[in-house]
């Protein structure tokens, strides 16, 4: 079962990861054109739902899975950074990357300028990457363990 519930693990880290590099890979060319731009930002908010959350939910889920079937304790530094990162990522994607999404659609409707926002949004997508590459460090060398 521990290795059933690994490769889900990872697969869920990978699916997360790649759609946090593809929203930071399309912003800048997506910014250029308004109909591309607000396409983009409609599929990033179903993003959202469709790939960010249910791989936030299943590593989660699985990490849980992981430590009551293994030898690892709770209060393991590497599950603590896990487990933040599954709340720092919902957070994101709640209190930053639903409303900017709307916001450069709409704006991107209405002619707005868009420029300030793509920039947050590509900025806190390379922060989220950050810690989802630290989070994988942590979890591969188990980190305080």
């Amino acid at each position: 079962m521990h290795g059933l519930l690994l490769w889900i693990h990872i697969l869920a880290a990978a699916v997360w990861i790649g759609a946090a590099s593809a929203v930071v890979y399309l912003t800048p060319s997506m910014a250029q054109n308004a109909v591309t731009g607000k396409v983009f930002a409609t599929q990033w908010v179903a993003m959202g739902r469709m790939l960010f959350t249910p791989a936030a939910i299943v590593s989660l889920a699985t990490g849980i899975g992981l430590v009551v079937d293994g030898t690892t304790r709770f209060s393991a530094t590497f599950v603590s950074i896990g487990f933040s990162m599954v709340i720092i990522g919902a957070l994101i994607g709640i209190k930053v990357n639903a409303p900017a999404g709307r916001q450069i659609a709409a704006a991107h409707e209405s002619g707005a300028e868009t420029a300030g926002l793509y920039a947050r949004v590509r900025t806190i997508g390379l922060v989220e990457l950050a810690l989802l590459a630290f989070t994988v460090y942590a979890m591969a060398t188990k980190l305080g363990a």
